[in-house]
């Protein structure tokens, strides 16, 4: 019986010890914290140039599959045709305006989504520009045209919603 207190006795503290190490292991700075293959807002605003690739950045909208969006002709065509104006053969305005365009809506979702990632780019480059070593008058002029393109997408929310709400209310 004694062995087998013994044998159990070294396992505990072989489980421990394994542990303990591996807490000293992982608490190390040897780890790299900036890997040379990805971009952090750390190492990126580093001059004139990268704040104007973020610039170019904040006219890059949303792609793929989903069009459903404040910024794509599709998607404007699309609220267009909700609101009763033309015909399209996708039966897409019976499906926005009926009592399914609620915020819960699939498309309804995609044009809030695609509108919120849009502003989160905008608001990272307006809090972040800052930093960039600059010409302030080109800072101030890059930070105006994204705060109008932030603008544009928080009235069109709100458009959005007083939209939803009307028709709530109409039902």
């Amino acid at each position: 019986m004694k062995p087998l207190l013994q044998i159990l006795h070294i396992a505990k503290l072989s489980v421990y010890s394994l542990a303990l190490s591996g807490v000293l292991v992982s608490c190390s700075d040897l780890l790299e914290k900036n890997p040379p293959s990805a971009i952090s807002d750390n190492t990126f605003w580093t001059g004139e140039n990268d704040a104007y690739l973020a610039l170019v950045g904040c006219y890059r909208f949303q792609t793929g599959w989903s069009h459903d969006d404040f910024a794509t002709p599709q998607g404007l065509l699309y609220l267009d045709f909700a609101g009763g104006n033309g015909t399209e053969k996708e039966n897409f305005t019976t499906l926005m305006a009926s009592s399914n365009t609620v915020a819960t809506n699939g498309n309804i979702e995609w044009y809030w989504k695609n509108a919120y990632t849009q502003i989160a780019k905008y608001n990272n480059f307006l809090a972040n520009v800052g930093k960039c070593p600059m010409d302030e008058d080109t800072r101030e002029k890059w930070s105006a045209e994204v705060k109008t393109l932030r603008a544009y997408f928080l009235f069109n929310l709100a458009f959005a919603e007083f939209n939803l709400q009307m028709q709530q209310n109409s039902d």
